[in-house]
């Protein structure tokens, strides 16, 4: 099964950046950075999200099309104005069950969006013991 992941890298202890990566190639792409001018992609807040990372994400999800699960944390703002992940996600959502992380004050922006999705909210707060058994009862589902 194709997954990515993004994970941070700091410099003395203070996040610098990420770099997403594919784990089952082991296969990465630099995500993010601080903005400092001589790069460009994204811009949010004091980070650049870069488009080759962007890229290489929205590869990874295509390629996990034929997956039971997938698993995407999180959406987040750049997804909900149609940038970031957004081009991958409507594909996800249309062929798979999905499993999608959410900051609380986004769900209603995501309900409104994504309005022809059939879904549930589940309550994270406890972890990744929650996590695990919400995995569990989705796929007690198939």
């Amino acid at each position: 099964m194709e997954e990515s992941s993004v994970l941070a890298y700091t410099t003395g202890g203070e996040k610098t950046g990420s770099r997403i990566i594919d784990v089952k190639t082991r296969e990465a792409s630099r995500f993010s950075s601080r903005k400092n001018g001589g790069d460009y992609g994204i811009e949010v807040g004091e980070w650049l999200i870069h488009h080759d990372g962007i890229e290489f994400g929205i590869q990874a999800l295509k390629n996990a099309l034929h997956c039971h699960i997938i698993f995407v944390d999180e959406v987040g703002p750049l997804e909900l104005s149609g940038r970031g992940f957004s081009r991958a996600l409507h594909d996800v959502f249309n062929h798979r069950q999905v499993i999608v992380v959410l900051r609380d004050g986004l769900r209603g922006e995501f309900a409104s969006k994504f309005h022809y999705l059939k879904f549930r909210e589940y309550d994270l707060s406890n972890g990744v013991q929650e996590i695990v058994a919400i995995t569990e009862r989705v796929l007690n589902e198939f």
